[in-house]
């Protein structure tokens, strides 16, 4: 399998949404995405994050969205969104991503990455072998506003 690792182009906006919809639809998210919510996610982040795609043999299969976030030591690189298509999870494709996300936070003076996951997702162990690390002291809050 031939990789190529990219910047988003416009033209792959619905095969990124659809990557990241197969993904979430799945347990423990089980989201229902409808495509024009799709396309406005992948677009909104297009306008304030970085996106890069994974292609093999010309098809889109996975992609990671990521920001640089500044805070009082300096800057986060906050990886937003990482999906690979079912079918090619555990051939280091998501790695990979991980990994350029890394570069590009260490070349544009980030000192950490950071980011948030389901805790019943099999995401978990995957960020483990990246050896990245549970927060012990962070609480993730949710609030709906009307």
């Amino acid at each position: 399998m031939k990789l190529q690792i990219r910047q988003a182009k416009k033209i792959d906006f619905e095969k990124i949404y659809q990557v990241f919809s197969q993904e979430y639809r799945k347990k423990p998210y089980n989201e229902k995405w409808d495509k024009k919510n799709g396309l406005r996610f992948v677009n909104n982040y297009s306008k304030i994050a970085k996106i890069f795609v994974a292609i093999s043999d010309g098809k889109l299969i996975g992609a990671i969205i990521f920001r640089i976030k500044p805070d009082n030591k300096g800057f986060l690189l906050i990886v937003e969104e990482l999906a690979v298509n079912i079918k090619f999870q555990g051939k280091g494709i998501g790695r990979k991503l991980m990994e350029l996300a890394e570069n590009y936070g260490l070349i544009n003076g980030c000192h950490s990455v950071r980011l948030l996951t389901h805790n019943q997702s099999h995401a978990v162990k995957f960020y483990e072998k990246l050896n990245y690390e549970k927060a012990k002291d962070i609480i993730y809050f949710s609030k709906k506003i009307k």
